[in-house]
């Protein structure tokens, strides 16, 4: 099975980015869900927009049912967590919500699964006057080796496959603006 750490690195480094720099975008919006082993169920939003940012957390605890305010200037400390899964996989399925993946993994094998779904998109105008929008949506999975004895699900990437949905760092480039002027 493909371990995609650097890919969820590189994806956590790309919200970093975001929120340290809000002069750099003409908007952003992101949010992570991080659906953890221990039950509990992390909601992060944010965006940026000229020049400003804001953002806000939640954490849901699925076993008791208790819900609170989680702080959203950590957020990066908890998604962090992530990392101590022994395998960081890629989902490839067509379910979109957090506990659809946890419940699609789960079911074809691989129990005591980790799901962290990220999604990114922002807008940005290019010299030129073109509009640029980047867009990241990763699912990770994480999970444990020793859950992983010939188990190999569908709904998980291999290197090399292209998804219409997955994707980190797409680009959609909008035409450029033209005025017109009485001259």
């Amino acid at each position: 099975m493909d371990d995609y750490r650097s890919e969820f690195f590189d994806t956590i480094q790309e919200l970093c980015d975001i929120a340290e720099g809000p002069t750099l975008f003409d908007q952003a919006v992101w949010k992570a869900e991080y659906l953890t082993r221990s039950g509990h169920w992390y909601h992060y939003y944010g965006i940026v927009r000229g020049g400003k940012a804001a953002s806000i957390g939640h954490d849901y605890d699925c076993r008791t049912g208790i819900s609170h305010d989680a702080d959203a200037h950590t957020f990066v400390f908890t998604l962090l967590g992530f990392a101590t899964n022994d395998v960081i996989a890629s989902y490839c399925g067509g379910r979109y919500a957090a506990t659809d993946i946890l419940e699609e993994v789960e079911s074809s094998g691989l129990q005591s699964s980790e799901v962290l779904r990220i999604g990114v998109e922002v807008r940005e105008r290019l010299g030129c006057g073109r509009s640029v929008m980047t867009v990241t949506d990763f699912a990770f999975v994480g999970l444990l080796q020793n859950r992983l004895e010939n188990v190999k699900p569908r709904c998980l990437s291999s290197r090399g496959q292209v998804s219409p949905k997955w994707c980190r760092g797409r680009r959609f480039i909008g035409s450029a603006a033209h005025f017109v002027g009485n001259g």
